[in-house]
């Protein structure tokens, strides 16, 4: 093992990498407070799901308004 990946794989070196997710993910998740760990994974969740939904309906609209077929 090189001293680069022992470096690498150092758990304080791993959890500057997961800090740093969890941060990205808070200012990707939109939400009124800071919450705990938990709760973010909730909201993550939640608005994983509200982003899927207009998604379809987007998806419906096209089809709606594109001119049919011929």
């Amino acid at each position: 093992q090189t001293k680069r990946s022992a470096f690498i794989r150092s758990p304080k070196r791993r959890n500057n990498g997961i800090e740093r997710r969890i941060k990205t993910l808070e200012k990707l998740v939109p939400s009124d407070k800071s919450i705990g760990l938990e709760a973010l994974f909730g909201e993550t969740a939640d608005y994983i799901k509200c982003l899927q939904m207009k998604v379809k309906f987007m998806q419906i609209m096209v089809k709606l308004l594109s001119p049919p077929d011929e």
